[in-house]
């Protein structure tokens, strides 16, 4: 076997599947799904063919006639016993000469959380704001579209796909693929065992919707949901879909770049513009992290890196150089805590790094993007902006719709900007832990005020109202981080009675300052904390709270700690349930 991804069993000896057929029955009342998978190979393929699956139950095989003289035969196949804790369990399919193959399969269901999808965040109707309708969706990044149906898991492995949803008629689904239309349930068309019988049942009371991706994309971008909907503004083709449940509120990440299906948690609508990054974020993936991504994960900051450069780019434009400067300074603080969380596992702050038997979702950090983004900078300082514009251009006409790796961009690099490597130390950039020596904190008026203003507070100075008359969600979040941990409880204490930060709508400011209270030992902020828990699903608030009530010396909150993640964990998404485990798993 040879491995291309240390979390896939993918095996580059064996031909890449070009085409998925996707034939998916969702049943709501078990909260699972069963599918129908048509797999289609570039050529005839003679020897075994490694797919990765978590927590699915194969219930058969088949070859596909590829003309009307074959018929449909069961094909001979291995399912592991023994699921690997961070690949699942390798099926190997055992292939002569066929070119075409139907897997039939069904997902784990929900209310197993050992062994349930790790994808899929499924919510029963009293789980959303509505109380009528059930919903569900998925989050394949990095490595989940293996608990949604079969796949070659790795995003070097790119796969177009169409898939034919079979879903209750008053629910209506939206995919990150093209919407081919809605209507009646149609005749399966495949012999698919325990699906073909499921299939046809009430169909007077469901409906067929059905979606194509002419394009070949990652399987981690793979993505659907289905419940009640609200078109919340836009034409046509570009209406700003919500749901009705509270799924959407519960989305383990800010953002993801589904090709033409981005989700955005609601959090980022604060109404003073501070979300603006992250839909900029999303919406620079469309060039980088989609048209082009990473081989694997070890390489993660090809793709986050890229995007994070094109954010800041993004926002320089439309909201000023101050702004942008202001973006890049609350990233370089996230930078600086991060490499200080890796401090013990060094590895990790490596923008190329080893994660073999590492749980992608285990080291999940600003590392790429904030290092990934310093690198790129210091590249476009060094060349100047007009000659890396147009170096960025070429890069990604040439690996376009490509998953590459950090070599192949050092090479392209080197060939395009000769010299380069005398001017930079690449393999300190890319090879060396912790933040090289020429990264840049950045410079400007409102940058250098708020840090200013922070340091004051060390010597028990709070900022005057008239020094923060025009402060925004970034400026308190900027401010609130460069604060000590601890501080003196009163002081912080004074702090909130001025400017009412627990209170705050924006979640970046609040959890900022949860943690400082936290950390300060202030107590009577932990209801405030608990209900923050509760009510999101962010990962980028749950990990910092988490952690620093496990880390806390008081006894208190690790008590806390693990009753309010027992009471919540149902509401976050498998993904987050993950995370926050192992922090309790760590420290308590």
């Amino acid at each position: 076997m040879a491995p291309i991804d240390p979390h896939s069993y993918t095996d580059s000896t064996q031909p890449f599947t070009t085409h998925i057929s996707l034939h998916l029955y969702l049943d709501f009342p078990s909260q699972s799904i069963h599918g129908a998978a048509l797999y289609t190979l570039p050529s005839p393929h003679t020897g075994p063919l490694t797919l990765d699956t978590r927590s699915l139950t194969i219930h058969s095989i088949t070859h596909y006639p590829q003309t009307q003289t074959q018929t449909q035969s069961h094909l001979p196949y291995t399912l592991h016993p023994t699921p690997h804790p961070i690949k699942g369990q390798p099926l190997t399919i055992s292939l002569s000469s066929h070119q075409a193959f139907l897997i039939s399969f069904s997902t784990s269901t929900s209310t197993s959380p050992s062994s349930s999808s790790s994808a899929l965040q499924w919510l029963s109707p009293s789980q959303t704001s509505s109380k009528s309708h059930p919903f569900v969706y998925t989050q394949c990044q990095s490595i989940h579209a293996r608990s949604i149906f079969p796949c070659q898991d790795t995003p070097a492995a790119r796969i177009r796909f169409s898939a034919r949803l079979n879903l209750p008629e008053e629910l209506s689904a939206v995919m990150g693929a093209r919407h081919v239309g809605r209507g009646p349930v149609r005749e399966l068309g495949v012999n698919a065992g325990v699906l073909e019988e499921m299939w046809g049942e009430e169909v007077e009371r469901r409906v067929e919707e059905e979606f194509e991706m002419e394009e070949a994309i990652p399987p981690y971008l793979f993505a659907m949901a289905v419940g009640g909907w609200v078109e919340e503004g836009g034409g046509e083709d570009e209406g700003v879909w919500g749901g009705r449940g509270r799924g959407v509120g519960d989305f383990p990440y800010g953002g993801m770049e589904n090709p033409r299906m981005v989700f955005l948690t609601p959090f980022v609508i604060k109404g003073d513009g501070a979300g603006a990054q992250v839909v900029a974020h999303e919406l620079a993936h469309s060039w980088t992290g989609n048209l082009i991504t990473n081989k694997n994960n070890e390489h993660f900051w090809l793709n986050e890196g890229f995007t994070t450069y094109a954010e800041r780019r993004i926002i320089e434009v439309v909201q000023g150089p101050e702004k942008a400067a202001l973006n890049i300074g609350i990233g370089w603080r996230g930078l600086n805590r991060d490499v200080e969380r890796f401090k013990d596992r060094m590895e990790f702050t490596k923008l190329r790094n080893n994660q073999e038997e590492v749980d992608p979702d285990d080291i999940y950090s600003e590392i790429p993007y904030e290092k990934g983004f310093q690198f790129l900078w210091r590249i476009e300082r060094q060349i100047g902006r007009p000659k890396f514009d147009e170096f960025l251009k070429k890069y990604i006409a040439t690996f376009k719709f490509q998953s590459i790796d950090t070599e192949t961009f050092l090479n392209f690099l080197k060939e395009n900007v000769p010299g380069i490597e005398k001017e930079i130390d690449l393999d300190t950039w890319v090879n060396g832990t912790g933040i090289p020596p020429d990264a840049y904190e950045p410079v400007s008026n409102i940058y250098n005020k708020i840090v200013s203003l922070a340091n004051d507070f060390k010597s028990g100075k709070m900022p005057s109202e008239d020094e923060v008359a025009d402060w925004r969600g970034q400026e308190w979040e900027l401010y609130l981080e460069n604060l000590p941990k601890p501080s003196e409880a009163a002081q912080v204490t004074a702090l909130d009675e001025r400017f009412r930060f627990a209170d705050s709508k924006n979640y970046e400011v609040k959890v900022a300052f949860l943690k400082l209270a936290i950390s300060s030992g202030c107590t009577e902020y932990y209801k405030d904390v608990e209900k923050t828990l509760k009510e999101v699903g962010r990962m980028m608030y749950l990990r910092p709270l988490y952690t620093v009530l496990v880390q806390s010396a008081s006894d208190e909150a690790k008590i806390m700690a693990k009753r309010v993640f027992e009471e919540a964990r149902n509401s976050y998404h498998p993904i987050a349930q993950g995370v926050v485990a192992s922090i309790l798993a760590k420290h308590l």
